[in-house]
Order: structure tokens, then sequence, then C-alpha cells
């Protein structure tokens, strides 16, 4: 029964630690699935908002341009007017910069290009493309940059710097607050399939949950319960066993016991008449 037992313990340990290992590697798997997902999607959303942010700015730099060009007519600070010239330059060239990311011309285009590919259209289509009046925006720009404020050919510019404020305040204004609508309309039906996958993920996490312990972990409860009502049946037929042999030990010591009371009387008997026997012979008596 000790062998038996220990064969079935043995037997339940093996069991218990592969059924263990196999729920330990689903449920790790379904673990870095979540994750990949998770880390995945808050990387299309960081996109994303990089993506909103260079839109919006592209309507703040336009607007932060049209607003030095007109503020260097007003100032005769020849200081203020050095620092509103060097921050028009930077200015400029950062909105230069954005433009190439937004119409995919960049390599920093790569993250957000799925983003801002229903933004081409408008860059690109018409008559007379988007791209087109950005680039002829930031020329006249940059050619106003290079003017010193007062000067012949500052006041030469000034159709140039007209065209400039007015496009900043006027068509490409409205420009980028549609491009800033399309990418909300896109963004909330993004939004919407990532809520789907969520959902799905989360549903197959309990189903995969619901399947390891209907598949492993209740079948092997199961045959853990059968083999401690084996052992518990074997334990107990050893306690009968042991019982019995017992009774049996007794019984035997009972009839040795008896068996040896019931011989030693006439073996006493035997052994006295033949002492007497023997004492009669040393003697030398006579049965005549």
């Amino acid at each position: 029964m000790t062998v038996e037992n220990s064969n079935a313990a043995e037997r339940l340990r093996r069991i218990f630690n592969r059924r263990y290992a196999i729920a330990l590697a689903l449920l790790a798997a379904a673990a870095c699935i979540s994750f990949g997902l998770s880390y995945r999607m808050s990387l299309i959303d960081a996109d994303r908002a990089h993506a909103f942010n260079l839109v919006h700015a592209q309507r703040t730099d336009s607007q932060r341009i049209a607003f030095l060009i007109k503020s260097l007519d007003t100032h005769n600070n020849p200081a203020a007017v050095s620092a509103m010239r060097d921050e028009l330059r930077t200015t400029i060239h950062r909105m230069r910069k954005n433009h190439e990311i937004l119409i995919g011309d960049s390599p920093q285009s790569k993250p957000v290009k799925r983003f801002i590919a229903p933004l081409q259209p408008i860059y690109r289509g018409g008559i007379d493309p988007f791209d087109n009046r950005i680039r002829s925006f930031l020329e006249n720009a940059a050619v106003i940059a290079q003017l010193e404020p007062g000067t012949e050919k500052w006041e030469a510019a000034a159709r140039e710097r007209r065209e400039v404020i007015k496009a900043a305040t006027d068509t490409m204004l409205q420009t980028h607050g549609l491009m800033t609508l399309i990418l909300e309309a896109e963004a909330e039906r993004s939004n919407d399939v990532e809520q789907l996958i969520s959902i799905s993920a989360w549903v197959a996490t309990l189903l995969l949950i619901a399947g390891i312990t209907l598949i492993i972990f209740r079948p092997m409860v199961k045959y853990v319960l059968k083999s401690v009502d084996d052992m518990d049946a074997a334990k107990r037929s050893a306690e009968k066993a042991e019982e019995t042999a017992k009774v049996a030990n007794e019984s035997k010591g009972f009839f040795f016991q008896a068996a040896s009371h019931e011989l030693k009387t006439p073996l006493n008997a035997i052994l006295g008449m033949t002492d007497a026997i023997r004492d009669k012979g040393d003697l030398g008596i006579d049965d005549e």
C-alpha cells in the first residue's frame, strides 16, 4: 500500500506540475498580448496627438508671423525690432519644417503618415493647392524678415506684407481649422476601432480564464479528489488489514497458550512416570 500511495502521489505531482505550467504559459501569453495591444495603442495615440499638434502649430505660427510683421511697423525700439526679426525668422523656419512633415516630404513624416494621409487632398488637390499657398506665404515672410523696417525696401514690400497678413488671418486660418476637423473625425473613428479591440481583448482574456478553469483546473481538482479518496480507501483497507492481523496474532497467542497448557499436564505425568521407573532401576527393585 505504501508503494501504491507513493506512486499515486508522484503521478499526482506530475499531473499538477504539467497542468499548472500550461495554465501559467497561457496566462503569460494573454498578458503579453494585452500589454502589446495597450502599448501599440498608446503609440498610436501619441502619433495622432503629434499630428494634431503639427496642424495646431502651423495655424499658431502663421498667426504669429502675421502679428510680428504687423508689429514691426509700429515699434521704433531697435532692440525690440531686432528681437522680433529674430523671432520671425525662427517662426518661419519652424513652420516650414512642420509643413514638410505634414505633406510627407520629411523623414519625420513616417510616424504620423497614417494620420496626415486624409490631409493630402487639401495640400495637393485643387487648382491652387494649399501646399503652394503655404510655400508662397513662407517665401514672402522670409523676404520680409530680411528687410530692415523703415527702409525703402521695407516700404516697397508693403504689398507683400499685406498679403502675408491677410493670408494668415483669412485663408490659412480657415484651412487649418478644416484640417483640425478632419483629424478629429478620423480620431473618433479610430477610437471606436480601438475600443472594439480593447473590449475584444478583454472578452478573450475572460474566455481564456474560463477555459483554463474548465479544461485544466477543474479536471485536475477532480483527479486530486479521486486520488485523495483512493488514498483514504487504501488507508482504511490497510487499517482493516492491520486490525485483522492483530486479531489473528491474539488468536494465535491464545491457541498456543491453551495448547501449551493441555500438553503440559500429560507430559508432566509421563515425565514423572519415566523418572519413577528410572529411579526403581537404579535401586535394583524387581517388579516380580
